[in-house]
């Protein structure tokens, strides 16, 4: 009994040391201040602070995990030129969370703003998302799993119609908006999608085992690779805030970076984990 208080001491210490952690995002205190306006949580989201922007995620570790991604992006950037320091918002979706809007209204927004896009691979990625859902509808897929299969842009100015608490001017606010899964949640996506598909293809035993034995891999290509096309789409970004840049600059650049990433031999659809599930699928019923 007589170590209780000084436990709750030690308690009382390290709640505020999380907090302070939790402000910082794992890095410096950023010299920032929140917008007015802003919702300190999005759903299950909470407001962070990141030297690069602002992150909405459901803890600390997403919330670094974006903001390291961030970081090496902007580093990236700086490198191959890109040197006005955007400042954008990522939204962190991960497993068994609910969105924080109807997939169904992202979607609308998107559909009118795909004209509007800017960057190839948020061009494709707008463009894909528009017409996956209804693919997903029709073979009785959870829409919300479109979601961590691939980052997606959003214009800030068209931000507060897909999440209402933002206020209307968040393009005056931020350069720049993205849509991001964590890898569990990539993973969780992509076995969403294999489970359909055996359900709809009724593999026998033999090609099931073939393909649990290959999951491991297909996951971790997943996750790699929409890891990558994160870090495309953010490159983008930056290059398109980038005022001093002609179109074409912000083209070859993005392009440039798009071959350092090694996806410039990719299949050029966003839903790339849908790739890997059908090749594995395939290389299943083979063996």
């Amino acid at each position: 009994m007589t170590c209780r208080p000084f436990v709750t001491s030690c308690l009382a210490v390290l709640l505020f040391a999380s907090l302070a952690s939790w402000a910082r995002a794992g890095g410096p205190p950023p010299q920032r201040q929140v917008p007015a306006g802003w919702p300190q949580r999005v759903g299950e989201r909470k407001l962070c602070l990141s030297e690069y922007g602002f992150i909405y995620a459901r803890d600390k570790s997403m919330a670094d995990q974006a903001d390291k991604l961030l970081g090496t992006v902007v580093k990236d950037a700086k490198e191959g030129g890109v040197t006005r320091a955007a400042t954008g918002l990522i939204l962190v979706i991960d497993v068994k969370e609910k969105p924080p809007f109807e997939v169904s209204r992202l979607v609308e927004v998107l559909g009118k703003a795909e004209a509007q896009a800017t960057g190839e691979e948020a061009r494709e990625i707008v463009k894909s998302v528009t017409r996956t859902k209804k693919q997903f509808e029709d073979e009785g897929l959870d829409v919300n799993t479109l979601l961590s299969l691939s980052p997606i842009p959003i214009r800030p100015a068209a931000l507060p119609e897909v999440v209402g608490e933002f206020p209307q001017d968040m393009s005056q606010q931020v350069d720049w908006c993205v849509i991001v899964p964590t890898s569990k949640c990539t993973k969780a996506g992509l076995k969403k999608i294999i489970e359909a598909e055996m359900k709809k293809k009724k593999p026998g035993l033999a090609e099931r085992a073939a393909l649990f034995a290959m999951m491991p891999i297909v996951e971790r290509k997943a996750v790699e690779r929409v890891k990558k096309r994160q870090q495309l789409v953010l490159y983008e970004l930056l290059c398109e805030a980038q005022t001093d840049l002609s179109q074409e600059q912000k083209v070859e650049k993005a392009e440039t970076y798009r071959r350092k990433l090694g996806l410039d031999d990719d299949s050029g659809d966003p839903n790339s984990p849908k790739d890997e599930k059908a090749t594995a699928t395939e290389r299943a019923g083979n063996e």
